[in-house]
């Protein structure tokens, strides 16, 4: 059984979530015990912790092309190795291949805000992701959220669906590390990572945050954003800082390394992460892991990671995300072992093991 992978998203030097979901999750499927032959498609170099895994049965696959990669570039190389299968990541099945596919579905953010998605985009981004979700023989996505938008909003039957979670970052993060020494955290902090976008709730999140600072009980604490600047952050939210009396308390940090990513992570308050809309929220996962409170939105995604353990807030609501970072800050809320314990079962190993069981009943189906 010859499988293809599109591993282009996986070989980007700055990783985010569906790179990292990539990165990871290649990583343990070549680790595997299976008679399987692995072809990875890639535009450049992967990088070396993949490349040491390769063999005369796991292959790369380096495949040039500029526009519209996928759509040209890949197809044509996957159509010429007659695959099994191609196993693509990040939801954009070339069109113009007609053999077995299996695709992964982050999220259908794009259809339930303007924000951060321009006509065109949003556009590619439906018919791509619906083409994708409808051609494969199967659906990959990472939680019962997305499973149930991808019938709403397609007709995808959930039969289709295959629910595989991701595994905790942090935790790579962490066994990878011969030293990880983090830097003497000075002030407390709330800490949020993500693009810095309408649907992540940037605004209410700092209105919130000023609001609590006003408070005297809570005058040292500091909130720390990680994640690349948008249009939306500079246009909406930079006046709403700069104009506050508490703008030197808020640092926009930037785009963050992994290891810089677990180190702010590791010593925060807690994650703070109220998005409007999300397909998963691996932060949640990893501050879980990390044994780190968290203050995130109910009735998404992420409950289903930390059911109770969380402080869940109305993400529309600036009273409520205030609430919510203000019972960390007063010790209501903590993170336990059954947190952590309950991280622990979401692994990258088991995300391998269960991806390619999709992939081999979907290659055995006419």
């Amino acid at each position: 059984m010859v499988i293809g992978i599109d591993a282009s998203r996986a070989a980007k030097k700055k990783r985010t979530g569906t790179e990292n979901y990539s990165y990871y999750l290649i990583l343990h499927l070549l680790q595997l015990p299976t008679e399987a032959r692995f072809v990875l498609y890639t535009k450049e170099k992967l990088p070396h912790e993949l490349r040491c895994l390769l063999s005369d049965r796991k292959l790369e696959r380096i495949v040039k092309g500029r526009f519209l990669w996928s759509q040209g570039a890949l197809a044509r190389a996957a159509r010429s190795d007659k695959l099994d299968i191609l196993f693509v990541p990040s939801h954009i099945v070339p069109f113009l291949y007609r053999r077995k596919t299996v695709v992964t579905v982050h999220g259908l953010e794009y259809e339930k805000t303007t924000d951060g998605y321009s006509f065109l985009d949003r556009l590619y981004m439906r018919l791509t992701t619906r083409f994708g979700a409808r051609h494969s023989k199967s659906v990959i996505v990472p939680s019962e959220h997305t499973k149930k938008d991808l019938e709403s909003f397609y007709g995808v039957p959930q039969k289709k669906v295959s629910v595989i979670r991701h595994g905790s970052i942090a935790q790579e993060i962490e066994q990878a590390g011969a030293s990880l020494s983090c830097f003497e955290k000075k002030r407390p902090y709330f800490f949020f990572i993500g693009r810095l976008e309408e649907r992540k709730n940037i605004k209410r999140l700092l209105r919130a945050f000023f609001e609590i600072k006003k408070e005297i009980a809570y005058v040292n604490v500091q909130l720390i954003l990680a994640g690349s600047k948008t249009d939306y952050f500079l246009r909406e939210c930079s006046d709403l800082i700069e104009s506050s009396k508490y703008a030197s308390d808020v640092v926009a940090r930037g785009y963050v390394s992994d290891k810089e990513y677990y180190c702010y992570l590791k010593k925060a308050t807690a994650l703070v992460f109220p998005s409007l809309f999300e397909g998963f929220g691996m932060p949640v996962l990893d501050a879980q892991y990390l044994g780190v409170p968290v203050v995130t939105s109910k009735n998404s995604p992420m409950e289903e990671i930390c059911e109770r353990k969380c402080a869940l807030v109305a993400p529309f609501d600036i009273k409520s995300i205030k609430d919510g970072m203000k019972k960390v800050l007063d010790g209501k809320v903590y993170h336990n072992e059954n947190g952590r314990r309950d991280a622990l079962l979401f692994s990258w190993n088991e995300a391998a093991k269960e991806t390619l069981d999709v992939l081999v009943e979907a290659c055995s189906r006419k």
